[in-house]
């Protein structure tokens, strides 16, 4: 009896054998060496605060070293561009103090931001831009350095649609900062009062903003971590919370939230930790709020998830996959004496994704020192973690590595079927067929075709060029009686049809 497998069967096999190869959760081997990157420089202290991709899937790693801010650029598998500053690597040549935060433009220019102290001075907003290619932009500030009196810190950034530029940070009066710039890096007065939206005791760490313009930025009291909504203008949001802004209290100690997400629905994802009052007992927390502000109870337990550790783990960043689940990254505790990067994932209710990982979660050890602060998703999802690793002599390296994902295999299965569904130009006749399988509808291109039958492996390849005579003949006569996938390349497209051989 002869059975003609379904498109859907041909999915299921191809999703259960990939699974089988690539875990979510496990490291891609493909990216540096066992999905591991570590960059040093020629007497340099590489202390990396944050990496995020460019437009063309490049990485760009950032932070401070002895000549000021300094980025570094590798492409999507972790290779240094060495087209990019002086062989993968620029700086500002001018000590800024700290960063702490970084932003990659629509342009794919990268603004980095810190705070600068020395001694017993105050301290002051300090930032920098590089141009795409590493140079220092001049457009920006002077001559691509910013620095903003009023001691003052800049924690976060985020780039508005219209390139102007939202800071998140504080003051040395612990009051909560949030200023917005021009492009240029020139105060935008039209902004909250002179630039700078109203502000209230607290440290901000982090900052976001809504489709429809609106600013979220989230921190810390000195026990409650609160959450606070702008208009685009600049003034508190006062269908938020009370008067724009919310609080919570969970724990006797200080509760902090250290980065924030928005969902496509308008709800607020946010991680952080709380602690008993003599810090005793740290709990890492998720939390889901309305757009409102109000805790949703659909999320975790009352809209929050805490759970307690005894290892010094910590949570630094979050990012969402498209599916809606969280990913989360940060620091473990290994030893008493070291600690390794943590990658967790969260199901779309707040819960750990017992799928991912070691039961929803993983560690990466490079040195002795590791921490991740910074946590992204490529085009293809696979997950990507930067931050820092220091040795036992005190030396500070880049560290990023990446992760396989699920969500990657399904979505390219999902483009696939659309292919599938969508192409009605190419057909191809008899089918089922015998000996020749003719193909209709190619275009005038240099074309690769590939059979492949349901075990995955290539039965047929073939070469076709330009203007070759349409419809072409395959001849399958030596194939064995089955169910095939037809693979018709171009340098742009790829789409699949199904055929069976008699």
């Amino acid at each position: 009896m002869k059975i003609v497998f379904t498109l859907s069967a041909f999915l299921l096999l191809f999703t259960i054998n990939a699974q089988s190869q690539n875990k979510a959760g496990t490291p891609d081997s493909s990216f540096g060496v066992n999905g591991k990157v570590t960059t040093s420089w020629p007497k340099y202290s590489l202390q990396c605060s944050a990496a995020a991709p460019q437009n063309d899937g490049s990485i760009i790693a950032t932070g401070t070293t002895n000549t000021g801010f300094f980025a570094i650029k590798y492409s999507a598998n972790g290779a240094i561009d060495q087209s990019f500053g002086i062989n993968g690597f620029t700086s500002t040549n001018k000590i800024l103090g700290e960063a702490l935060s970084m932003a990659i433009q629509p342009d794919d220019k990268i603004l980095v931001g810190g705070y600068y102290a020395y001694m017993f001075s105050p301290y002051y907003v300090s930032m920098a831009r590089f141009n795409a290619n590493g140079t220092i932009d001049s457009t920006f500030g002077n001559n691509g350095i910013l620095f903003i009196s009023g001691e003052t810190r800049c924690t976060a950034i985020a780039i508005q649609p219209d390139k102007k530029i939202l800071i998140e940070g504080d003051d040395n009066k612990q009051n909560a900062l949030t200023m917005r710039l021009l492009p240029n890096g020139i105060i935008d007065s039209t902004f909250g009062i002179n630039g700078v939206a109203p502000s209230f005791y607290g440290l901000g760490n982090t900052i976001a903003i809504q489709k429809d313009g609106k600013i979220v930025a989230g921190g810390r009291t000195d026990i409650r971590l609160f959450f606070i909504r702008y208009n685009t203008n600049g003034h508190f949001d006062s269908s938020f919370g009370t008067a724009g802004k919310i609080f919570y209290d969970f724990a006797t100690g200080p509760d902090i939230i250290n980065d924030l997400a928005l969902q496509t629905d308008g709800k607020i994802v946010a991680i952080g930790s709380t602690s008993s009052y003599w810090g005793d007992t740290i709990n890492e927390i998720v939390l889901r709020c309305l757009p409102d502000g109000s805790l949703d109870q659909n999320f975790g337990k009352g809209g929050l998830i805490s759970q307690n550790f005894s290892n010094q783990q910590s949570l630094r960043s979050i990012a969402l996959q498209k599916d809606g689940k969280l990913i989360t990254c940060g620091s473990i505790g290994l030893t008493a004496n070291t600690s390794g990067f943590l990658l967790k994932r969260y199901t779309t209710n707040g819960f750990p994704d017992s799928t991912f990982g070691n039961n929803g979660y993983i560690t990466t050890k490079f040195d002795s020192i590791n921490v991740a602060y910074s946590v992204f998703l490529q085009d293809d999802s696979k997950i990507v973690l930067g931050g820092v690793t220091e040795t036992p002599e005190y030396q500070a390296e880049i560290a990023l590595a990446r992760y396989n994902n699920d969500e990657s295999k399904k979505q390219i299965i999902i483009t696939k079927v659309r292919h599938w569904i969508n192409n009605n130009n190419i057909k191809i006749s008899p089918n089922p067929a015998t000996n020749i399988l003719h193909i209709d509808g190619l275009p005038a291109l240099n074309i690769k075709l590939t059979v492949v039958d349901i075990a995955g492996n290539v039965a047929i390849s073939q070469q076709l060029k330009a203007n070759s005579a349409s419809p072409c003949s395959l001849n399958i006569a030596l194939l064995k009686q089955g169910n095939y996938l037809l693979k018709i390349e171009t340098n742009d497209d790829v789409v699949t049809k199904q055929f069976v051989k008699d």
